[in-house]
């Protein structure tokens, strides 16, 4: 594995995570590299560093003075000031879109970029058809011509019909 690899994988070999061929890998370039030794025992400091939790407020004294602090903070506020001047709560910093600069400029980007490539496509196909000039002139060759089809065959005779003026006579069978 190259360097950058291994040096990503340092954290989870701290933490004991690596198993196999990888654990092995990352050994024998902790033998080789001093930085990523370095870097190893930096992790390895970090988890002595203890982690100090925040303090609970005693629940009696804290409901005890909750109404005091609230009317602190409304009369911090500044009781005339407009919506605009009043400094919200850290809380719902980010959850106010707030546009930034050059919005506009950005919204307008792509129906421009639109538009400029529809204008250089359509005209990639006009300008072809608006050149004038001679049509090319086309030379059929006699030679390679069909010849026309055989005239069809004549309607064939129509019938003889028998006269009806001619009668047969039935002979009598004896």
């Amino acid at each position: 594995m190259r360097h950058g690899k291994l040096r990503n994988l340092l954290g989870a070999y701290a933490d004991g995570e690596l198993r196999g061929r990888t654990k092995d890998e990352v050994e024998r370039h902790l033998a080789s590299c001093a930085d990523c030794r370095r870097e190893l025992e930096f992790l390895r400091s970090l988890d002595s560093i203890p982690r100090p939790s925040p303090s609970v407020p005693h629940e009696a004294d804290y409901w005890a003075s909750f109404s005091g602090r609230v009317r602190a903070s409304i009369a911090g506020r500044g009781a005339g000031a407009s919506p605009s001047q009043v400094r919200e709560a850290p809380m719902f910093q980010d959850s106010f879109f707030r546009p930034r600069k050059n919005t506009f400029v950005k919204a307008a980007v792509l129906p421009l970029s639109l538009i400029i490539h529809a204008a250089a496509v359509a005209l990639l196909i006009i300008i072809p058809l608006l050149q004038t000039g001679p049509l090319p002139t086309v030379e059929v060759y006699s030679a390679f011509l069909a010849p026309p089809p055989p005239p069809p065959p004549p309607p064939p005779p129509p019938a003889k019909r028998k006269s009806s003026t001619t009668t047969r006579r039935i002979k009598p069978v004896q």
